[in-house]
């Protein structure tokens, strides 16, 4: 019985919360090294931290050098330090995994943190510079959004309040945190963030002042009170920290909710009478959290409204001081409205042109009473984090594949603005072009942003303001949707020698986790996936019998590799994850599973849009 309470559990978080990651890049050459290189080699990380932050996955691409070695390094920018893990280069790429559990050189927590804090680098080492001829500072590429939503059902133990509130925090590269937490429902006596995983009762680690049952701050690690140590930030991106709201009647905790990355685009609105138009001078206020799905099709939303009596509450299509015409209307239970807003919906759905105003920032939420039938409280729905993308370019994903050795490694970067910013280093071929495309894996389309190489190396900034090729709406919505890729051309390929589809954490795979703490599996196996055919998302599940590497990769009709879902070390165990295709075309693909010394294992499944 107890085996089945915890697979019946563990189901039930992976089912209702998601697993992000965050998304790291590095830009090298020879100005970082210590002392500067004059150097025309260069090169490009991305590196993607797992959710539990135990894993970082890396593709590293250098150009223009003969490697004698690489590794990464601990120290700050300007400072030179010990290695910390041998890198393997192939090709003038390094690709892999570097995992806690590794038996040498293992991602320890220490190292963790300096990751998370902007001090690891990457460098290569020459025999013209034995000490390192490029090199490059592993950065976050992006703000990374996480968010709870609080319930008397979550404390330990739980409450029958009917209280609620929401948390939206959103961490900075170089670890530190601003937070808004929303109350409604109750009278707090205090209020608090703790360190612990849900289910278990733990310390305060940071104390919170509120107004009108709200709170926002920044949480920096040089806080003269309660820093936000190296530990808290560890925990905090490992989903160990929890908030939660005391009252007189439940002076141990009334409300409580964990503290989780965000699975897709994080969206946050502090919602003010400031902000309504004209201005409304009231204490009442709000919290917005939001998440947009990988597909761009479903918005996740919680609102909490605080010291008013909502008449009617409503998104609306309009930048910040403008008035503007509802486009969906928000049902409020107890000073909270939750729900998902999905293009599906037969009323109100979240169109194409909703996403792209969402998406820019022309969104907002309001709350009407009595007293301002037009709107008392309001607040813009902003971009909170940004999100990066990790490309890894070659000639298997072109149309049709081509045979190649050169490969590419890219990081694409959303700015909450709407920009997008740039890296790209191709080795293995002499580029006579390279651009964005506009489709998605597996179909050939026109040209939407041209990419200038210098030394097989091209970066910049993509804007709407450009007066060619523009980041468009319709293009920064493909974006989101995984329906862009790059590619570089050459003299034998003129159509295109390699290729990489743009598709960042949020995209095609989530919820990569052990499902049952039970036996060990005897046996390695695939199952088949369900449901079958599905539309877009489907679940696949496999049993890994002993630790060892695992790659699940998803090809189409004509063996070209359009996902790779899985690939790093895995311990022995039963997984489960979701599959969502949004951004691939109807049809017959195969998922194959390869584990060290167990062989391969391939099926079929029926993608019907």
């Amino acid at each position: 019985m107890g085996r089945i309470l915890l697979f019946l559990t563990i189901a039930l978080l992976l089912t209702s919360v998601g697993f992000g990651q965050i998304q790291f890049t590095a830009k090298m050459d020879g100005t970082q090294e210590v002392p500067p290189v004059t150097t025309t080699a260069t090169g490009t990380g991305a590196f993607v931290l797992n959710a539990a932050g135990t894993a970082l996955s890396y593709t590293i691409t250098v150009n223009g050098l003969t490697i004698n070695a690489g590794h990464f390094h601990n120290g700050a920018a300007g400072v030179g330090a010990g290695v910390v893990k041998n890198l393997t280069f192939v090709n003038n790429t390094a690709t892999g995994v570097w995992s806690s559990t590794d038996a040498t050189q293992p991602l320890t927590d220490s190292l963790l943190t300096e990751l998370l804090r902007g001090k690891l680098y990457v460098n290569v080492l020459t025999a013209a510079n034995p000490g390192g001829e490029i090199r490059g500072q592993v950065l976050q590429a992006a703000p990374a959004g996480f968010y709870a939503k609080m319930d008397g059902s979550q404390e330990v133990p739980p409450t029958s309040s009917s209280g609620s509130g929401s948390v939206v925090v959103v961490l900075a590269p170089g670890g530190t945190a601003t937070f808004r937490v929303t109350f409604t429902g109750l009278s707090p006596t205090a209020a608090h963030f703790h360190n612990g995983v849900a289910g278990a009762a733990a310390g305060v680690v940071k104390g919170f002042t509120l107004v009108n049952n709200t709170v926002s701050g920044t949480w920096a690690p040089g806080d003269a009170t309660q820093p936000l140590t190296d530990a808290l930030l560890r925990d905090l991106v490992r989903g160990k920290m929890y908030a939660n709201a005391h009252s007189a009647t439940n002076a141990g905790g009334e409300i409580r909710g964990q503290v989780l990355p965000a699975t897709g685009l994080a969206f946050m609105a502090t919602i003010d009478g400031s902000q309504e138009v004209p201005p409304v001078t009231t204490t009442a206020s709000g919290t917005g959290g939001f998440i947009l799905n990988a597909s761009g099709t479903q918005l996740n939303y919680t609102i909490t409204f605080n010291g008013l009596t909502p008449t009617a509450a409503h998104f609306h299509n309009g930048v910040a001081g403008v008035a503007a015409g509802v486009v969906k209307n928000l049902t409020i239970v107890n000073g909270t409205a939750a729900g998902v807003w999905s293009s599906t919906d037969a009323t109100q759905p979240l169109t194409d042109s909703m996403l792209v105003e969402l998406l820019r920032g022309r969104l907002y939420v309001n709350a009407h009473t009595s007293a301002n039938p037009g709107g008392e409280i309001r607040g813009q729905v902003l971009m909170a984090s940004g999100a990066g993308f990790a490309v890894k370019l070659d000639g298997s994903q072109e149309v049709p594949p081509v045979t190649t050795n050169a490969s590419a490694t890219a990081s694409v970067i959303l700015n909450p603005n709407g920009t997008v910013t740039f890296d790209e280093t191709v080795t293995g071929m002499t580029p006579t072009a390279a651009h964005f495309h506009n489709a998605a894996a597996g179909v050939s389309a026109g040209v939407v942003k041209n990419t200038t190489m210098t030394n097989n190396t091209a970066s910049g900034t993509w804007s709407s303001s450009d007066a060619t090729q523009p980041f468009t709406d319709v293009l920064l919505r493909e974006l989101v949707k995984g329906r862009l890729y790059l590619n570089v051309h050459s003299s034998t390929s003129p159509g295109g020698e390699i290729r990489g589809q743009v598709i960042g954490s949020t995209g095609l795979a989530t919820s990569v986790e052990r499902v049952e703490q039970g036996e060990i599996p005897s046996a390695f196996r695939l199952d088949q996936n369900y449901p079958n055919p599905f539309n877009p998302s489907t679940v696949i599940s496999f049993d890994v019998a002993k630790a060892g590497r695992v790659s699940l990769r998803v090809y189409n009709m004509i063996g070209q590799l359009v996902a790779t879902l899985v690939d790093g070390v895995r311990e022995p165990g039963a997984y489960k994850m979701s599959f969502n295709a949004s951004s691939l075309p109807s049809g017959v693909y195969f998922y194959s599973l390869t584990a060290d010394g167990a062989g391969i294992q391939t099926k079929k499944m029926t993608l019907l849009k």
